[in-house]
């Protein structure tokens, strides 16, 4: 069991030009926030499990950002060396409280997998993301309430 619990994806610029989290709108951190223990996050209990989607555009291979109007982004040769893709930072506290835990995980870039080679759990959480994602194009304002079950 674990409390204040704080996921960060920090994504390598040479491989992902851009990216959106799906869901948890509502629980997005400062950036600063992530290494303070004074900030609240959640609380997982024994068993439990949290999924974050991102949306990913990547990059052509090259590495290049392109310019804009306003910036041009300079890569770290680091970042253009490396074959990662991402890393994903975890922080936690133990349910007792003290001092957080920093996990980092590295995500190296791979062969992208055909939709149906991945496995159930996955193809079934992307599916409830796109249905919600493609459903609020289309629901401006409802309640479940709307909706029976009965005849």
């Amino acid at each position: 069991m674990a409390k204040d619990v704080k996921l960060q994806v920090d994504f390598n610029p040479a491989h992902v030009s851009h990216y959106r989290l799906l869901g948890y709108e509502n629980r997005v951190m400062a950036k600063e926030d992530f290494a303070d223990d004074t900030k609240d996050a959640g609380d997982m209990g024994a068993g439990h499990t949290v999924t974050a989607l991102y949306e990913l555009v990547l990059r052509d291979g090259k590495g290049e950002a392109p310019e804009n109007k306003y910036t041009w982004l300079t890569l770290k040769p680091e970042a253009l060396e490396s074959e990662e893709l991402m890393t994903v930072k975890m922080r936690y506290r133990p349910h007792e409280g003290g001092k957080s835990t920093l996990l980092e995980y590295p995500v190296t870039t791979v062969e992208p997998r055909s939709f149906e080679k991945m496995d159930a759990d996955f193809r079934f959480a992307t599916a409830v993301a796109e249905f919600s994602r493609a459903a609020s194009r289309f629901a401006v304002s409802w309640s479940i309430h709307q909706y029976s079950l009965q005849p």
